[in-house]
């Protein structure tokens, strides 16, 4: 079993601590009083979004175990059959979609007859010299 961080951009970093600094300085601006007052459910809502927002930077992982690629970002988590992947093209941005990475630059994983997901791992080429043992039927395309 190997795990793979994802690799972690500049500017969805400064849009994830952004907000986090945003809504958890609110809520505190809320409590001691410096803004006007407001329902407890939204603070609660704050906080919530934060520690999801949270969650999904320190929770973003790829896992290759026996013959299946586990990815995990905060509450989104799937498997993929390492034996259905067809192709994986580097350096290509997926505009919808399944998008379990915290960088803009990654790769567009094809599996299955029409799936595709937009990884994003650390090392990237030994992610994919790990699936290629599995699967040395998959085609790479490096743009």
């Amino acid at each position: 079993m190997k795990t793979y961080r994802s690799k972690k951009s500049l500017w969805v970093g400064l849009v994830i601590i952004g907000s986090v600094t945003l809504l958890v300085g609110l809520f505190i601006a809320d409590m001691v009083g410096y803004i006007e007052k407001g329902p407890i459910l939204i603070h609660v809502f704050d906080l919530l979004v934060a520690l999801f927002l949270i969650w999904l930077w320190v929770d973003t992982k790829y896992v290759i175990s026996g013959y299946e690629l586990i990815y995990n970002s905060g509450p989104l988590k799937g498997k993929i059959d390492i034996k259905n992947i067809k192709k994986i093209e580097y350096n290509k941005y997926l505009w919808s979609g399944m998008r379990p990475a915290l960088s803009t630059k990654g790769m567009v994983v094809y599996y299955n007859k029409f799936d595709e997901i937009f990884l994003s791992p650390l090392d990237r080429e030994n992610f994919v010299e790990t699936l290629l043992q599995l699967n040395p039927e998959i085609e790479i395309i490096k743009t």
